[in-house]
């Protein structure tokens, strides 16, 4: 079952919600915003008006690089496991519904420092109409997660699309979503309430290795309000249109914090360093994509393209910055191109181009990335994948930001 082609029965499940009704015996949709790929599952109980679903999976990988800028170890990226609940209120197609799904620490060394713990990634309550749609609350994904999404890649692709909390562009502590979906068209909007987080990451594409370099200064903020709109149309002919706006108001922290400087090569002198004023802001997201699926011979051959336009402004750029001569605003535009060939229902090769360039602020800065990658499934429950990249960043003030890289993974991931 390939990623790719998995948000079509995504969205034709997406006005169920948790799609398992109550007499059918089917993998549960924990969310709308799902692809099918994370909602594998397996119903554990089924009677005329309930159904409940256990649902998620390991993910393990391995990557390396030849600039050193990766944790080169077996890693962790975001094993989950959740329950899904559905009820049925009444035979007019209203129902209740809840998910819970917590996210493992401490399957790997790269996240042994911290504490092997247990976190909650989604944890939402809703009601819906069979015809009319459904509205859940808590935390769960924005609909950017399903709307500005192409690649088919596992480790390093889908470098166009922004998923960052900050941005509300990821998932969202304390929102109120609506979903409406039919044969054709599925739409998506998101209201957002006050929620705290580690950084805005406006420029944060990835962890280490090549980048974009934020021209404002970062730290822990809290977003005031945010909203969010997505919207897909289906032709019969494979060909489908994705686009989503995004927005939300925010405020950085200002204050100290505490460091270690280094004096010798076993001792520090400890200091408290200002980490700069507060300051506020506004991030705005933008993007549009088109996807087809053929096929060729027998082989499912799927293509999308991609371009996003996120802005950031800041109410007082020298607390931003420190400049009083730095744009109040930085912008980041991007181009993504991604085509899956399936070989085989088992087997299938892809490749994803992105491309991104700075503005404003962030005037002059350049990334690129490719990147080429072959998956397997054994049986219909775990994929094993293997990817190369190649990644370049350029134009950055600070040097030590203009980075190429050859990087490689390889993966495993097993659903239940």
């Amino acid at each position: 079952m390939a990623k790719t082609l998995t948000l079509t029965a995504v969205a034709a499940g997406i006005m169920l919600a948790f799609s398992a009704v109550a007499a059918e015996n089917k993998p549960l949709q924990a969310a709308p915003a799902y692809t099918a790929e994370q909602t594998k599952g397996v119903v554990i109980w089924n009677d005329e008006n309930t159904s409940v679903g256990l649902l998620g999976s390991v993910r393990l990988y391995a990557k390396t690089d030849s600039k050193n800028t990766q944790s080169h170890n077996i890693q962790n990226n975001d094993t989950r496991f959740g329950v899904a609940i559905r009820h049925n209120l009444d035979a007019y197609g209203n129902y209740a519904a809840g998910y819970f799904e917590t996210g493992m620490h401490g399957f790997d060394s790269a996240t042994s420092d911290q504490g092997n713990d247990l976190y909650t990634r989604q944890a939402y309550v809703g009601v819906g109409n069979s015809d009319m749609g459904v509205v859940t609350f808590g935390k769960q994904y924005a609909p950017t997660d399903w709307g500005l999404g192409i690649d088919t890649t596992y480790a390093w692709g889908g470098k166009s699309k922004h998923d960052k909390s900050g941005m509300s562009t990821d998932i969202v502590n304390s929102s109120a979503v609506y979903y409406y979906n039919d044969n054709n068209l599925t739409f998506g909007v998101m209201g957002q309430g006050n929620d705290t987080v580690d950084g805005i990451e406006f420029a944060n594409y990835g962890d280490g290795g090549p980048n974009l370099q934020d021209a404002y200064r970062d730290g822990a903020a809290t977003v005031h309000g945010g909203a969010v709109a997505a919207l897909q149309y289906r032709w019969d002919n494979g060909f489908s249109v994705s686009g989503a706006l995004g927005w939300n108001n925010y405020s950085v922290d200002g204050g100290n914090s505490s460091v270690c400087t280094a004096v010798s090569a076993n001792t520090c002198i400890p200091m408290t360093i200002s980490t700069g004023p507060a300051y506020d802001g506004q991030t705005y997201s933008s993007g549009l994509n088109l996807k087809y699926t053929t096929d060729i011979g027998g082989m499912a051959w799927y293509n999308g393209a991609q371009v996003t336009y996120y802005v950031n402004e800041v109410d007082d750029v020298l607390a931003a910055s420190g400049s009083s001569h730095t744009d109040d605003s930085e912008s980041v535009m991007g181009l993504e191109y991604n085509s899956q060939l399936k070989l085989t229902p088992e087997w299938s090769i892809y490749a994803d181009f992105s491309w991104l360039q700075g503005g404003g602020a962030m005037d002059g800065q350049y990334f690129q990335s490719t990147v080429l990658g072959t998956d397997y499934w054994i049986g219909s429950h775990a994929v094993t994948y293997i990817e190369y990249s190649y990644q370049k960043s350029w134009g950055h003030v600070d040097e030590s930001f203009n980075i190429d890289d050859h990087l490689a993974a390889v993966g495993l991931r097993v659903y239940l």
